[in-house]
């Protein structure tokens, strides 16, 4: 049995799916948008944590877990690593890593059928 690697996404029906071939400027767009709802929701996370060290005032946590769901889960829970921010708080650590992982699933499936 020979085995071939390819730089497929994935197998759909036994045929290789090559997204970055087909559809290629729609899927730059989608990755850039994708980069930067992370970058924003982990400078949302940075500015929220120095917002608490001065007692200012502070981002809701609503707009943080909105923002992780429209693309930057990434962002989110690299926020809260990076800045050690958030991490006693149930729902950010519970919450964070479930949005990454349903980030993950939309972004397969959009791949996949864009």
């Amino acid at each position: 049995m020979i085995v071939e690697f390819t730089n497929a996404l994935v197998l759909k029906d036994g045929v290789a799916v090559y997204p970055w071939k087909r559809g290629v400027p729609n899927l730059t767009y989608f990755l850039v948008y994708l980069l930067l709802m992370n970058i924003a929701t982990f400078i949302e996370m940075g500015h929220d944590k120095g917002q608490a060290k001065k007692g200012g005032r502070r981002v809701p946590e609503k707009r943080l877990f909105i923002l992780a769901a429209l693309g930057g889960g990434i962002g989110g829970w690299l926020g809260m690593r990076v800045w050690r921010h958030k991490t006693k708080h149930t729902s950010f650590v519970i919450g964070m890593p479930l949005l990454v992982a349903l980030n993950s699933l939309c972004v397969i499936m959009i791949a996949i059928y864009m």
